[in-house]
């Protein structure tokens, strides 16, 4: 917990309330990567540019093709949550990104099979509620909350489009823009993961409106964010997990500004409240 708020267990008298910096705690604690939960990242770098496309790892492990969530690179970002344990808080936040296209099933996409007329260039939202990923090469985002005692208590997926036949899938070498609010429920003592899974290990760069491009020269920042944005010192090497400074992620940038190569999506935390709802609750 924060300073001079401990996590403790239900009914503790010295835990029992939550004021405002305890609320803060929910959201403020420390990943292993260093950053907070209250403004935090999914990140893929561009190791080798090759056209519109990015190698992450140069030699992938673990490849197949019909894979779900644990073959390819992998990133697994941790962040222990604050309060008291056991509580449950809702946690609204603001997510945007540039990010391809994944199909998930067995759950449920908060705009169902809805897109808008102008999707390349329209801020889209593609947050999916439990479930699984479908099988093929294009990247998994996923975000899963966890109680106080390690059991999973939910998970989301922050990327999903619908399932259209070809040639009109939207899984292709292809980045869309996001933003969408959302409201979800985490649990005191509890921890939330940011989970990476880019099977081929080969992603979509962010280049820009168009497809199937010949050079990568219009890359796009984050919708509804400002352009000079900083980006996270230090993020996962999917090679070899190691955590290492962000830009040796990425042979193309030179910043830790955007735009950045090859995908990217920011949460902010907007508020923090405490709630009787399950994590199953869904706020719609």
């Amino acid at each position: 917990g924060s300073a001079g708020q401990p996590v403790g267990g239900a009914g503790n008298p010295a835990v029992e309330s939550c004021d405002a910096e305890c609320l803060h705690s929910v959201v403020n604690q420390k990943s292993d990567f260093g950053t907070t939960w209250e403004s935090s990242w999914f990140l893929i770098g561009c190791k080798i540019q090759q056209g519109d496309q990015c190698v992450t790892v140069a030699t992938c492990p673990n490849q197949g093709a019909a894979v779900f969530e644990d073959k390819g690179a992998q990133v697994l970002e941790t962040f222990p949550v604050g309060g008291v344990a056991g509580q449950h808080y809702k946690v609204t936040f603001q997510f945007t990104a540039v990010a391809a296209a994944k199909e998930y099933e067995l759950g449920s996409r908060d705009q169902a099979d809805q897109v808008p007329a102008d999707p390349i260039n329209t801020p889209l939202d593609a947050f999916y509620r439990d479930g699984a990923p479908r099988p093929s090469n294009y990247e998994v985002w996923k975000l899963t909350v966890f109680d106080e005692t390690g059991k999973e208590a939910r998970h989301y997926y922050m990327n999903a489009f619908p399932a259209v036949p070809a040639p009109g899938s939207f899984e292709r070498p292809q980045t869309y823009l996001l933003s969408y609010t959302k409201s979800i429920v985490v649990i005191g003592g509890g921890k939330i993961t940011h989970h990476l899974a880019d099977s081929n290990c080969h992603v979509a760069d962010n280049c820009g409106p168009r497809l199937f491009y010949e050079s990568c020269d219009q890359p796009r920042n984050l919708p509804n964010e400002p352009p000079d944005l900083p980006l996270p010192a230090m993020y996962q090497d999917p090679e070899d997990q190691k955590l290492k400074p962000t830009l040796e992620l990425s042979s193309v940038n030179t910043m830790l500004t955007q735009p950045w190569h090859a995908q990217l999506g920011h949460l902010t935390v907007v508020s923090v409240e405490v709630t009787d709802q399950p994590a199953t609750h869904d706020f719609l």
